[in-house]
């Protein structure tokens, strides 16, 4: 009868289901319509909470014998024995609604039924109070429980029995034919429960016992901090020889190890002391670089890493640590060939010495169509237009585009252009010949322009984009980079190993946790006192802050809690329970950056932690 509400039918041989959709930012209170014209429930409305679908059931062989014809929304219906019960709820002032059609007269009819021979009516209006009704048919029973909302969302469907009341229903059990369970809350109130049970209509009632003291204990303060560095992997006398090698380094993840960290190892020889940037073709997330045993400087692996490096051969060592990917919608095959982790593929030191140019001046055609096998020869035709990279120029359409430019002539040895981003894949040409090809999204590349490339101009680019769904185009910055010749040198012979020492694995502890001065990854260790909650009791929910460190993981007596800091606003990372000792426990923290850990403590999650009271049925 509310025409903001949309009404969806599924049917099937076991009855009809209407949905009842709000869509509105508002309650809206409503009624079915039959074909007939007659509304239903027929004696009030039924109350949509904004965004809420409600279900309302139409023909449910509910048991032999009896079909439920119509239904105001139902939480659930159970069969225990020779007891079907049905939970109807809304909201208070509501009218639940239960229309039946027996096969045989109903007997016993209690709650407010009326039947017009074999058809049972129920109308009942929702009240603070659980309402109760029932009728036999046959040898079989049929209650049906009608209650607010906010006495369903504490209704549990336990063990052949309904229990009401409790907050939430931890465990349920039957002791010399008593049944006692546990309820899971904050400070109270402690509520009286109610059990439906199979064997009886009338309910039982369960009684807590609550807690003579509702305050939750304070957090376990932690022992004197102990350190140990966790750079021995730097170190040029460390031993790589069962290590993986390669002529270039291999993604994170080639070894087999499916951790978060990776350890690469090779030497460089430079002709001459001075700055460099240690660039690598593909890779990520983040990189500590370490030159002979010190370590030198940390950034992005898609940025390089700036050093300074003595003349001759040097030792160098990348700590590279992996944050995680994006979900890669609508891609299927290997994620390390879309998405590397660690390094990948060819590195160089720079010198420096490079001039560069960013393009920013396009010709675009958005719907190059069937027009992609070979690079357009004019950009003035229609559908051509001047744009920029950035924008979404698909705006969800699979398909092709083109994007021209015209190349500043820049002198130098060696050309090529630097992609921070295209999405999806790419086709590189340059005035009509392919230089390169991407696939993927997401990650940067480079194009090397030498095989095609005109001293003195002109230069055309032209990169054809394919995109397979979502948005896409060139979505970062396009430079041409130009370098003079020896101004890059090759760095080559990798070994590379996947993971870092676990806390089982560590011996040399040394008391204090003072930074490391470098800014090299350690480890830190220290303990506490605690114990597993009990059965009943305070259940205080712990958290480890990270406070003061930079990024890393922390491990409860062996076990790792994940990765900080995390993505989401939350104080710190969980301790399970089940991982606590009773007495003495462990805590060991793997930081990238070697950062003091004195900030670091213990706290009780207020929001997360409760008190479980034992109740009883009486």
């Amino acid at each position: 009868t509310d025409p903001s509400v949309r009404v969806t039918a599924r049917k099937s041989p076991s009855g009809t289901i209407l949905f009842l959709d709000n869509p509105t930012a508002n309650p809206v209170k409503t009624q079915a319509k039959e074909a007939d014209g007659s509304l239903f429930p027929s004696a009030g409305s039924m109350t949509l909470a904004p965004g809420q679908i409600a279900p309302v059931v139409r023909d449910f062989p509910l048991l032999p014998g009896v079909t439920l014809e119509r239904a105001t929304p139902l939480l659930g219906i159970q069969h225990a024995g020779n007891t079907t019960t049905l939970v109807a709820d809304g909201p208070v002032g509501d009218t639940a609604e239960l229309h039946f059609q027996t096969s045989a007269p109903a007997a016993k009819m209690t709650g407010g039924l009326t039947n017009s021979g074999s058809r049972l009516t129920l109308r009942l209006s929702i009240t603070s109070s659980a309402q109760q009704a029932t009728f036999q048919a046959g040898t079989q029973t049929v209650q049906v429980l009608v209650l607010s909302s906010d006495l369903s969302d504490r209704t549990w469907f336990v063990n052949n029995a309904i229990i009401t009341g409790p907050g939430y229903v931890g465990d349920i059990k039957t002791v010399g034919g008593i049944i006692h369970l546990t309820e899971e809350t904050k400070t109270g109130p402690y509520r009286l429960g109610f059990l439906y049970g199979p064997t009886g209509i009338a309910p039982q009632i369960l009684v807590p016992s609550p807690p003579t003291n509702d305050a939750l204990p304070p957090a376990p303060g932690l022992s004197s901090w102990q350190t140990l560095p966790g750079d021995s992997e730097a170190a040029p006398s460390y031993a790589d020889a069962a290590w993986m090698a390669g002529a270039n380094p291999l993604p994170m993840g080639a070894d087999g190890d499916a951790g978060a960290y990776a350890w690469y190892r090779t030497t460089a020889n430079v002709p001459k002391a001075e700055a460099y940037t240690l660039k690598f073709a593909d890779g990520g997330d983040w990189a500590s670089v370490f030159v002979n045993g010190q370590h030198a400087a940390s950034a992005a692996v898609a940025k390089g890493v700036p050093l300074t490096l003595p003349a001759g051969t040097s030792q160098i060592a990348v700590l590279t640590a992996h944050y995680g990917r994006p979900k890669l919608v609508g891609y299927l095959g290997r994620v390390d060939t879309i998405d590397a982790k660690g390094l990948d593929g060819p590195v160089i030191l720079d010198s420096g010495k490079e001039s560069s140019a960013d393009i920013t001046r396009w010709r675009l055609e958005a719907d190059a169509g069937d027009n992609h096998a070979v690079p357009p020869t004019g950009t003035t035709g229609p559908g051509w237009s001047d744009g920029a990279t950035g924008p979404d120029i698909f705006k969800g359409r699979r398909g092709f585009a083109w994007y021209v430019a015209t190349l500043p002539t820049l002198t130098g040895a060696h050309h090529r252009l630097r992609f921070e981003n295209v999405d999806d894949n790419a086709a590189v040409f340059l005035n009509g010949k392919q230089v390169a090809a991407h696939q993927g999204w997401g990650r940067a590349f480079d194009a090397p322009l030498d095989a095609a490339w005109k001293a003195g101009g002109p230069n055309t680019l032209a990169v054809l984009v394919e995109n397979t769904d979502g948005g896409g185009g060139i979505q970062g910055a396009v430079t041409l980079q130009v370098v003079g010749a020896g101004d890059e040198i090759p760095v080559t012979q990798w070994k590379m190993h996947g993971g870092i020492a676990e806390p089982g694995t560590l011996t040399g502890w040394k008391p204090g946790a003072a930074a490391t001065a470098d800014g090299a990854p350690a480890y830190f260790r220290t303990t506490f006192t605690a114990a597993p909650p009990a059965d009943t009791g305070p259940h205080p929910i712990l958290r480890v802050t990270t406070t003061g460190l930079s990024r890393g993981f922390v491990w409860l007596n062996g076990h790792n809690l994940g990765r900080y800091p995390e993505k989401i606003p939350v104080n710190g990372l969980y301790l399970p329970e089940p991982w606590l000792h009773a007495g003495s426990n462990e805590l060991v923290i793997f930081d990238e950056d070697g950062h003091t850990p004195a900030g670091v403590s213990l706290t009780v999650e207020q929001a997360a932690s409760r008190f479980v009271v034992p109740m009883a049925a009486k």
